[in-house]
C-alpha cells in the first residue's frame, strides 16, 4: 500500500476494484428492492422490450399497431412505475427484473 499526501494509505488497485463492484452491486440491489414489487402491464414490457432494441417511439408505434404517443404514454408509465430516471434505467431495472418481453 501507498500513502496518498494527506497520509492515509491507498489501498491496491485489485481492493479497489473489488470495493466498487461491491458497492454498484448493493446499490443495483436497493434499486431492484425499491421496484420488485413492481406491476408493469403487458403493453408496457413491450415498449420497454422495444426500447432496449433501440426502437424509437414512432417504430414501436408502427410495429405495435398504436399510436406513437401512445407508445410514449406506456413508456412515460413504466419509468414512473420503476422510479426510473430515463429510458435507458427503466430498461436496465426491467430487464434486471425479467420483465421484458424480446419476441421482436
Amino acid at each position: 500500500m501507498s500513502d496518498t499526501q494527506e497520509g492515509e494509505p491507498v489501498p491496491p488497485p485489485a481492493e479497489l476494484v473489488r470495493n466498487f463492484a461491491d458497492c454498484t452491486r448493493l446499490a443495483l440491489l436497493g434499486m431492484l428492492d425499491t421496484v420488485a414489487g413492481c406491476d408493469l402491464s403487458q403493453r408496457q414490457r413491450e415498449v420497454l422490450a422495444m426500447a432496449a432494441l433501440g426502437k424509437t417511439s414512432r417504430e414501436t408505434g408502427r410495429a405495435l399497431g398504436i399510436h406513437q404517443r401512445t407508445a410514449e404514454t406506456h413508456i412515460q408509465r413504466a419509468m414512473k412505475k420503476l422510479n426510473a430516471q430515463s429510458i435507458s434505467q427503466a430498461v436496465f431495472l426491467a430487464a434486471m427484473l425479467g420483465l421484458l418481453f424480446t419476441d421482436y
